[in-house]
């Protein structure tokens, strides 16, 4: 520990060798006070790092994530089939639908849609537990 002095009456060797006592300090794991707290802080970060490592693995392993790809792949099928099943709708009822009041048209092709949204709601064929693809 260096004695403060006036400005421009420091000894070099003495300061230099007070700076290398303090470097090997520190590297020693005997630094001052901020630098144990730093290091406790960093064990504390490093522990709730672990631990929710260690949550996430097991909600994987409970089957509770999924894979995104997985997901991707079967939302992309759902709206797919979708899709497919509402571009139907005007050419399936074009002729149902012709010489009718708009109310009639209405009501058929609310009823169509309807239904599709309803199938939309419904867990995917082929799904397992919960309405959710299996992996293959």
């Amino acid at each position: 520990m260096l004695t403060t002095k006036p400005r421009g009456q420091y000894d070099v060797q003495e300061v230099a060798r007070a700076l290398i006592k303090n470097g090997q300090a520190a590297k020693g794991g005997h630094g001052d006070y901020a630098s144990k707290l730093a290091l406790s802080e960093a064990r504390a970060a490093l522990a709730r790092e672990q631990t929710a490592a260690l949550r996430m693995k097991n909600a994987v392993t409970r089957c509770e994530y999924a894979p995104l790809a997985v997901v991707q792949r079967q939302m992309e099928m759902v709206f797919a089939a979708f899709r497919g099943r509402i571009l139907s709708i005007p050419g399936k009822f074009a002729a149902v639908c012709e010489m009718r009041s708009r109310a009639e048209v209405e009501l058929v092709l609310r009823e169509e849609c309807c239904e599709a949204l309803e199938e939309l709601s419904q867990p995917y064929p082929g799904a397992g537990p919960g309405g959710y693809l299996k992996e293959r």
